[in-house]
């Protein structure tokens, strides 16, 4: 099996993917295909409006921070701190996202459905790929794990990136009203850090995205060939592998507006295979860039129950200050467990990185990533669910 999910992965991160260009859309009828021979059915390519970049619309926000840094009318300072400070927490936190509006083309998602049921498990991966740049160089983090393991090990909440985007151009503001210089001046620098590695990324390459999220997708679709060779009676298993999630999840958010109306919060559940190939595989407990929300804690101990009951237990405790295809389902009442993976130092291997090749991905924990879904689509038979309640005396309940 590994053979064929390396074979997979390969053919995969050959293409060039980044979000919402030519390149997407060929890896996403990729998909396409595999998911066809996989036996899925109703297997489809739907396109959706997606802004290509997060960078620039977060660089322009940070460049009005720098400027109000420099002007000199007070009123100008103050209002260009508080639109840059705004702008950049609307933008990073899934807002209504303004400049979004003339970047963007087109993105692709890949929508397919294994088995027929009322009960229903959507599965999600996304094949866009990442930019690299300095921000993402995760050495310093390897750095603090080899000198101060016991600090690695007690934080399990990933620093809060964003916190200084916003806090740049709102202290510029928030300085200028107190009549603090060097309150101002600190956000000025800070907005002017912002715009640089918003910069550095604009000039640097999509990498091969085998670990994020080639693995994701290649999981995505061992689970269909798994499903067809056995069944899961009861359950309709609706498969999503969505393009634009780089650009912060404006492919799911198509899916979702396009889709989610139709499915029922109360039988329906969401599994998310995101970055699944670094050696130890995690079930997030929640997910935030500026405020952390948490998952359905019910759902989530029912996930991590069933993943150790088929023999591969997920480590529990981890929170993410970056943002994932979760959120959009989360937030609109839905279920969500994610499945992401780590390294020794608590973050994903070779994160938006050039060396994120299919040579450095852990096929084991993409096999067992597939393996918890599978189990997951099992449990939530009809005849699973009621022999399982029957046994712990607990009354039937279609939530």
């Amino acid at each position: 099996m590994s053979d064929r999910l390396r074979q997979d992965l390969e053919a995969l991160c050959a293409i060039p993917r980044a979000t919402a260009t030519p390149g997407e859309r060929e890896a996403a009828c990729w998909v396409a295909e595999r998911l066809r021979e996989a036996g899925a059915r109703d297997v489809r390519v739907e396109e959706e409006a997606a802004a290509p970049t997060f960078w620039r619309q977060v660089g322009a926000f940070a460049a009005l921070g720098v400027l109000g840094g420099l002007v000199r009318p007070r009123a100008l300072r103050v209002l260009l701190g508080t639109l840059g400070a705004a702008g950049m927490a609307d933008e990073v936190g899934g807002g209504r996202r303004p400049l979004r509006a003339p970047l963007r083309r087109t993105c692709w998602n890949v929508v397919a459905e294994i088995g027929e049921g009322d009960e229903v498990l959507v599965v999600l991966a996304h094949h866009d790929a990442p930019r690299t740049g300095i921000v993402f160089d995760g050495r310093p983090q390897q750095w603090l794990w080899r000198h101060a393991p016991s600090l690695v090990e007690r934080a399990n909440t990933s620093a809060p990136l964003w916190w200084p985007t916003v806090g740049g151009p709102a202290l510029v503001a928030l300085g200028t009203l107190l009549g603090r210089r060097r309150v101002a001046a600190a956000g000025t620098l800070m907005s002017a850090g912002t715009l640089a590695l918003m910069l550095d990324i604009e000039r640097s390459p999509t990498v091969p995205g085998a670990n994020d999220n080639g693995s994701g997708v290649v999981a995505l679709i061992e689970l269909a060939r798994r499903l067809r060779a056995r069944p899961a009676p009861g359950v309709r298993v609706v498969l999503v592998s969505a393009g634009a999630e780089e650009s912060m999840q404006e492919g799911i958010a198509g899916w979702a507006a396009r889709h989610l109306h139709r499915l029922d919060p109360a039988r329906t559940r969401f599994v998310n295979f995101e970055t699944v190939g670094s050696p130890e595989l995690v079930l997030l407990e929640g997910e935030g860039t500026l405020r952390m929300e948490d998952y359905d804690a019910g759902w989530r101990e029912e996930v991590a129950r069933i993943a150790a009951g088929a023999g591969a237990p997920l480590r529990r405790g981890l929170r993410t200050r970056l943002s994932t295809d979760s959120l959009v389902p989360h937030r609109a009442g839905f279920r969500v467990a994610t499945l992401a993976s780590i390294m020794p130092w608590k973050a994903p291997g070779h994160y938006h990185w050039p060396t994120d090749v299919p040579a450095n991905v852990d096929l084991a924990a993409v096999e067992r990533a597939a393996g918890i879904g599978e189990a997951v689509a099992r449990a939530l038979q009809p005849s699973e669910r009621a022999s399982a309640t029957a046994s712990s005396g607990v009354a039937t309940s279609p939530a």
